[in-house]
C-alpha cells in the first residue's frame, strides 16, 4: 500500500528490462482489486504470514483470485544467526518481545506462521507443502550486503534493550551498533545465516 515502494518496484523492473512483463497495482490484501479465478498463482512475502490477527481473510482473498488447481503460497522470515560467537546474547534477544515479533506473547499457537499448514487445511486448500530456504553471508562483505545487514541489525530487535541486563545491553550496543568500533560486521571472520519458509497449497477444482 506504500506509494514510494511501488515506485521503487517500477524502477527496479525497468532497470532489469522487465517493464513490459511486470506491472504493479496498489491495493489491500484483504480486498484485492481483481476478479475471481484470474491468476495461476498468488503469493504473499513478508505480509500475510506476519499477521497478529487471524490470517484467514487475507488468505481467502489470495485463494479467491487464483484459478482452480492454482497455487497460493506464503513466504516469511523464520530464523537467523546474526551475532556469530555470541549465542547467549542472541538467545536473549530472540526471547524479547521484539525478538518474538510479529508473534506477541499470549498469541495462540495456531496464529504462528509455522502453523500455516493448519491454516491451509482449514481453508480447504489441497496438497499443502512447505520448504525452508537458507541464505548466508560471510566476510569479506560486499558494500551492498553490508548495507543490507546493517539495516537488518537496526530493525531486528527494536526496543529489546529495555528487557536486557545492563551487561547484556552494553554488549548489544558494542556489537550491533554501526558506530561502534567493535561492530560485528567489521569482524574479518563474520558469518551469518537466515532462513525463509514457504508454505503452499492448491485451490480445489
Amino acid at each position: 500500500m506504500s506509494a514510494p515502494l511501488l515506485a521503487r518496484g517500477v524502477e527496479l523492473a525497468r532497470d532489469a528490462g522487465l517493464a513490459e512483463r511486470v506491472s504493479f497495482e496498489r491495493g489491500d490484501v484483504n480486498d484485492l482489486p481483481f476478479e475471481d479465478d484470474v491468476f495461476d498463482w498468488a503469493w504473499s512475502a513478508d505480509c500475510v504470514g506476519y499477521y497478529r490477527e487471524a490470517p484467514f481473510p487475507a488468505l481467502r482473498e489470495l485463494a479467491r483470485v487464483v484459478k482452480p488447481r492454482g497455487t497460493v503460497a506464503l513466504l516469511a522470515w523464520s530464523s537467523e544467526q546474526l551475532l556469530p560467537g555470541y549465542p547467549e546474547l542472541e538467545a536473549r534477544l530472540k526471547a524479547t518481545a521484539a525478538g518474538l515479533a510479529p508473534f506477541a506473547r499470549g498469541m495462540p499457537p495456531s496464529r504462528h506462521f509455522s502453523r500455516a499448514l493448519e491454516w491451509f487445511g482449514e481453508l480447504g486448500l489441497e496438497e499443502a507443502g512447505i520448504s525452508t530456504f537458507a541464505g548466508d553471508a560471510h566476510a569479506p562483505l560486499t558494500d551492498e550486503f553490508r548495507e543490507a545487514l546493517t539495516a537488518l541489525l537496526e530493525m531486528r530487535w527494536p526496543g529489546a534493550e529495555e528487557e536486557l541486563t545492563a551487561e547484556e545491553r552494553a554488549e548489544f550496543k558494542r556489537l550491533a551498533y554501526a558506530a561502534s568500533p567493535d561492530f560485528v560486521l567489521n569482524d574479518p571472520a563474520y558469518y551469518a545465516f537466515f532462513t525463509y519458509s514457504m508454505f503452499w497449497g492448491k485451490v480445489p477444482a
